[in-house]
This record gives C-alpha cells, sequence and structure tokens, in this order.
C-alpha cells in the first residue's frame, strides 16, 4: 500500500515537473533584464518642432502646460496635458499640438489586369507632423479666412499645405483626406471644436484652457504647444510652450538596446520566444492531461 500511494503521488507530481524547464528561461531573462533597465537612463527626446513661417508671437506671453514631461513605460496608454494661457478680450482662441514633421510614404492600391489587387504605387508626403491635435474656442470657419488659418498653420488645410509638393500628383491629392482619417483613427490627428474655454482673466485679458489628450501610441519626442488668438478676420500667436513624451525604464532600454545593441535585442527576443512556448506548451499539456 505504500509504495502504491509513493507511486500515486510520482504519477500526480510528474505533471507538474514540466514547469521547472519551461519557467527557467523565463527566469533566467527577467533576471538579465531588470538590472539592465534598472540602469538604464530615459531615451532622449527629438528636438520639438518650430513654427510656420509667418506665425509670430506678440509679445512676452507665457503658456502653462502640465506636465511639461510625461514619462513613457510600458504600460503607457496616453497622457492629458492641462494648457491655460490668455488672449486679447474680445478674442477667440486655438491651442494646438503638434509633433515633429516627417517624410510619409503610403502604398496605393488598385487593381492589376483587371483581377489582382494590390500595392500600384507608392504616394509620398512632405513634411507631415507626427502628431496634430488643434482645439478651438469656436467652429473652425470662424476664426478667419482659410489663407490665414494656413499662414499660421491652423487646421487640416495647412497640413495639407505643407504635405504636398507645390504641383501634387492627382494620387496625392487623392490619398491626403484617407491620410487624415487614418491618422484620426488612431488618435495622432485631431480637431475639438468648442473645446477651448474662455473666462475672465486680468485687465484686458481673457483666460483660454483645454485638454490635450495625447494617445497611447504617440512617439517619444518633443511637442510643440501654441496658442492663438483670433478677432474679426485676423489672427497671430500669441504664446508657445514645449511638451516632452520620454521613455523612461525598461521601454527605454528596450529600444536603446534594438538601437544600439542588435545582436543582443535579437538574442533576447529569441530566448522570450522559446520562453513563452516552453510554458504555453507546460499550461496546455498539463490542462488536457487533467481533463482526462
Amino acid at each position: 500500500m505504500a509504495a502504491h500511494a509513493r507511486r500515486e503521488g510520482a504519477a500526480r507530481r510528474a505533471p507538474g515537473a514540466t514547469r521547472g524547464p519551461a519557467c527557467l528561461p523565463l527566469a533566467l531573462l527577467l533576471l538579465l533584464l531588470v538590472p539592465a533597465a534598472a540602469r538604464a537612463t530615459t531615451a532622449p527626446a527629438a528636438p520639438v518642432p518650430s513654427a510656420p513661417a509667418g506665425a509670430d508671437p506678440l509679445g512676452p506671453e507665457r503658456l502653462e502646460v502640465y506636465p511639461e514631461e510625461v514619462g513613457v513605460d510600458l504600460l503607457f496608454s496616453g497622457a492629458t496635458l492641462h494648457v491655460r494661457g490668455a488672449v486679447p478680450a474680445g478674442s477667440d482662441a486655438a491651442i494646438l499640438c503638434t509633433g515633429q514633421e516627417t517624410r510619409l510614404k503610403l502604398k496605393r492600391r488598385g487593381r492589376v489586369w483587371g483581377v489582382l489587387w494590390m500595392n500600384v504605387a507608392d504616394v509620398v508626403f512632405e513634411r507631415v507632423p507626427s502628431v496634430y491635435v488643434l482645439c478651438t474656442s469656436v467652429p473652425l470657419a470662424r476664426l478667419g479666412p482659410p489663407e490665414l488659418l494656413e499662414r499660421l498653420g491652423v487646421g487640416f488645410g495647412s497640413v495639407e499645405a505643407r504635405a504636398l509638393p507645390r504641383d501634387p500628383s492627382r494620387d496625392q491629392r487623392e490619398a491626403f483626406p484617407e491620410l487624415v482619417r487614418l491618422k484620426r483613427r488612431e488618435g495622432l490627428f485631431d480637431l475639438v471644436e468648442g473645446s477651448v474655454l474662455l473666462g475672465r482673466g486680468e485687465r484686458d485679458r481673457l483666460d483660454a484652457s483645454t485638454d490635450l489628450f495625447l494617445p497611447a501610441r504617440t512617439p517619444p519626442g518633443g511637442y510643440r504647444i501654441a496658442l492663438f488668438s483670433f478677432r474679426q478676420g485676423e489672427g497671430a500667436l500669441v504664446a508657445e510652450a514645449t511638451a516632452v513624451i520620454r521613455q523612461t525604464g525598461v521601454a527605454a532600454f528596450v529600444s536603446r538596446t534594438a538601437r544600439e545593441r542588435g545582436l543582443l535585442y535579437g538574442i533576447v527576443a529569441v530566448v522570450v520566444a522559446i520562453a513563452a512556448g516552453l510554458s504555453t506548451g507546460a499550461l496546455f499539456g498539463r490542462g488536457a492531461r487533467g481533463a482526462h
């Protein structure tokens, strides 16, 4: 009876015995990553984008942004920036957040030989901001004429003017609205009309404030926050400030390793994949044996 009990106990423990080897690579990986991540410094931010030509500040006005710096870790789910400034009494206001401009290439799909649906051409856009979030106190069309908004860089029309060449192709003209829709679905482009609140300020000024939401997809870097005032068909840049999205901790370590030590990053990725596969196999294998 005692020998039989020992055999039963050994049989019950046998399925669990696979957990040790399966979890060992993962445990070793964590021992490797945690000290390295603790030593990792925050990733440097990209330079802050500059103001468009023709957008000159009125004077030494101050624009408050809180927080001025946002840390991005593995659990980053987005951030809200609280922005507050002042505009002349009787004015409408717009607050704009823009990221670095980059060259963007899209694929245009079409039918080949009338049968196959595939990529047929590249559509290239120059100077597309990584983020473009615009908040206004009134509908955009009421701020001023289109040429004024374009000169100040306010509105998607100004983004299109900077992204397209002087003589754009038909593909570029047709694809740009699709690009804006794609960016808006990702939360990287947005227009929130009526979201800037105006209230009584000091002397002949109105307080202008809003909340800017930056989604989890927001790339690290420097961001320009600008406050504009509009009145009677005229507009001007009143003040601007800077916000920084910076990678921290494990996220900064992984990003820097992938950029500077590609071989080490590849080895770690393979170890993670093997550990995940072994752990998954052990888990589901134990469940299948338990079902019998």
